[in-house]
């Protein structure tokens, strides 16, 4: 029995940058820093992308649609235990 108070101290995302072509997908994971019994879930987000069919699951599977049009993503987990700690990793689309 712990008597921890359940908190989450760091959302870590690997990889946090890299260079992905279009028409690819890459798997990114989310390493939760918890005390007690706090959830080490995260939901996964991207922003700034441009084409509707880039997107991300939710096991944090990213994929870079043939037409995106973007140079630059961003890829953030989000702790379900506690909205306020995230962590991002910077994607490159490469035109080829």
């Amino acid at each position: 029995f712990t008597d921890e108070t359940p908190a989450v101290s760091a959302v870590v995302v690997t990889p946090s940058e890299l260079t992905m072509g279009k028409g690819t997908s890459t798997q990114f994971t989310a390493t939760v820093t918890n005390a007690g019994f706090a959830s080490t879930g995260v939901t996964w987000s991207i922003s700034g992308q441009q084409s509707a069919n880039t997107r991300i699951d939710g096991q944090g599977r990213l994929y870079i649609a043939q037409d995106e049009s973007a140079t630059t993503i961003t890829v953030t987990a989000t702790s379900v235990f506690d909205a306020g700690k995230s962590n991002n990793a910077t994607v490159t689309v490469s035109a080829s």
